[in-house]
């Protein structure tokens, strides 16, 4: 992972963007730039360095083309995080919102180019794109209500994540990596450990946005005893978060998140990729640590 950050730093892959965006849009790339661009594109994530990785493991090292991938994912997840403050936080940024077309149809281009066949990267694209709607969909009917957990909830964990598919199976099929359906299912089951982190560490904001999501149900439920989502200034998000951290909730989603990634090892080994392997494992740690700092 680290060999990708090297291939792909920030500042490089910052500049290119911004230099696709002047010639596409030029009238509003200034406003963009004036964000938190680390955040915007994915700069920050594991999820956007993994692909880059397992490029760079492909091609033995072929930094140019590493660059171009981080680019077209930097693009790819500016999309997507328009889309997520559009639904997560309701909130409306109009430079980002006129700009996300853009984004999405640039970043698709670049990913035929990568792939070399059109056709089925789109019909990629449109599968994973179905399953992160059908994911997004469910969450916003069941936001300011209280159902039952269930394993339709543990599923779509990973499928909110399922466009970051799109880049690792065009580079695994390029690869001639056999059972490229194990690895999209490994990194499928990484990707749900990580979701269901960032919703912890989430909390607070997506109560106040009414998001059902499972560490909040998990409080409100099993340990402050509501049965219906609570009435506006009845809890506070400080309420959550307190007892989020005192009912033993933190401990519970920890331990979940840990036997995905148990999963996601198991299943990247089986798959014969190391790097993934290596990711899930390490995350796993981390869950383990935690945890026992709260014990």
């Amino acid at each position: 992972m680290k060999m990708a950050q090297t291939a792909a730093p920030v500042r490089s892959v910052l500049s290119e963007v911004d230099a696709i965006l002047e010639q596409e849009l030029p009238a509003i790339a200034g406003s963009l730039s004036g964000k938190n661009a680390t955040k915007l594109f994915g700069l920050g994530s594991g999820f956007f360095y993994f692909p880059v990785a397992v490029f760079l493991e492909d091609s033995e090292g072929d930094w140019v083309g590493a660059m171009d991938l981080a680019t077209t994912l930097a693009l790819g997840h500016g999309y997507f995080y328009c889309l997520d403050r559009l639904l997560d936080d309701q909130i409306v940024d109009h430079p980002l919102v006129l700009a996300s077309p853009v984004m999405l149809s640039t970043y698709l281009k670049r990913m035929e180019g990568i792939s070399k066949d059109r056709e089925i990267m789109r019909h990629w694209h449109d599968e994973y794109y179905r399953r992160y709607v059908q994911a997004q969909l469910y969450e916003w009917k069941i936001n300011r209500t209280l159902p039952p957990l269930s394993d339709e909830d543990i599923k779509l964990l990973s499928m909110k994540s399922s466009p970051v598919c799109l880049p690792v199976r065009v580079i695994t099929s390029k690869s001639g990596i056999m059972n490229p359906e194990l690895i999209e299912q490994a990194f499928l089951s990484y990707s749900a450990g990580l979701q269901l982190m960032d919703d912890l560490s989430d909390i607070r904001e997506d109560f106040m946005n009414g998001l059902s999501s499972i560490p909040i149900r998990l409080v409100l439920v099993n340990a402050m005893g509501y049965s219906n989502w609570p009435d506006e200034g009845e809890v506070s998000s400080d309420d959550i978060s307190f007892f989020a951290s005192k009912s033993g909730a933190y401990e519970q989603i920890l331990s979940i998140s840990e036997s995905f990634f148990t999963v996601a090892a198991e299943q990247a080994s089986n798959a014969g990729l190391a790097t993934l392997e290596k990711l899930a494992n390490a995350r796993r740690e981390i869950c383990t640590q935690r945890r026992d700092k709260i014990e």
